[in-house]
């Protein structure tokens, strides 16, 4: 599964060291975005992790930068690992943009995304 990362800068496209927004793709959609025009949550790429805020780590299967603009770096991961990412964003105050109904109730209602609910389509 495709996780993408808004961690680079707008104007050059320069990592930043800070994750504005996560997005996944497939199979339903979902943009989640910290709430904070001037604060997001630390990130950190490296190749075979990645983290959020100061120490969640979380293995990937490969890392992509500039994806579909300079803004974006993905990551491969794991439909458990996805899910993690996304509620462990959420509990730090992301909120969803744009998504898929089901995965937005969930969020809305607090309940834990979970990855069947991510494979689900």
């Amino acid at each position: 599964m495709l996780l993408m990362l808004c961690v680079n800068d707008h104007r050059n496209g320069v990592f930043t060291g800070r994750c504005r927004s996560i997005s996944l793709a497939d199979p339903d959609h979902l943009t989640i975005e910290s709430p904070w025009l001037d604060s997001a949550l630390k990130c950190r790429l490296d190749y075979g992790v990645f983290g959020l805020g100061k120490s969640a780590l979380w293995p990937h299967d490969g890392l992509q930068e500039w994806v579909g603009n300079w803004c974006w770096n993905a990551v491969v991961v794991e439909p458990e690992t996805a899910a993690h990412v996304i509620n462990f964003a959420v509990r730090r105050g992301y909120r969803p943009t744009v998504g898929a109904g089901h995965l937005w109730k969930l969020i809305e209602a607090r309940k834990p995304v979970t990855a069947a609910d991510l494979v689900a389509g």
